[in-house]
């Protein structure tokens, strides 16, 4: 399936047809559709968190993009951020954790009500704002508690699928 060049999230009756017409025109996908199926159920039934949309933390608190990230990234531990320093552990970290991520397209942002002044966690997918977390998941995931929720969601806001979850699901 590598002639793809951007897989939206899409419900598990479609791949398994998008699957089936490929293996009725190829013999190459014969020994992968099972295994494909198996993954991207799993896959659908993860649980939802910040994390797989944006860098978090073990307790899904979204990472700061540290300042010399860019740098870190390009030179890693040969840079000129020394190896034992917090920067550089705070660059390791962040990398570990966007190495998670499952979704392109998706913004998490600490963000302060201007007339409650209360802070939260402001969601927009494909540039397109969708409130708090709470309200992102309540109003748009119908309170959806797993990945297959994304599903449910307009086409136009379905976040596209990092590499990472690409791997996982056609490994």
């Amino acid at each position: 399936m590598n002639d793809i060049k951007e897989y939206r999230l899409s419900k598990l009756s479609k791949l398994v047809l998008t699957l089936k017409s490929r293996l009725l025109a190829s013999d190459s996908y014969q020994n992968e559709s099972p295994k494909t199926v198996v993954n991207y159920a799993e896959f659908l039934g993860r649980p939802l968190t910040r994390g797989i949309f944006v860098a978090c933390d073990s307790n899904d608190k979204v990472l700061n993009r540290p300042e010399r990230y860019d740098h870190y990234c390009e030179h890693g531990q040969y840079g000129l951020i020394k190896k034992k320093s917090a920067e550089y552990a705070e660059c390791v970290k962040y990398h570990e954790a966007k190495k998670q991520v499952l979704f392109k397209d998706v913004e998490i942002s600490w963000v302060t009500n201007k007339f409650q002044q209360e802070q939260f966690y402001g969601v927009t997918v494909n540039g397109q704002w969708c409130g708090g977390w709470d309200n992102f998941k309540s109003s748009y995931l119908r309170d959806g508690e797993t990945i297959e929720a994304l599903c449910t969601l307009k086409e136009e806001l379905r976040p596209c699928l990092t590499d990472t979850a690409i791997n996982q699901i056609f490994e």
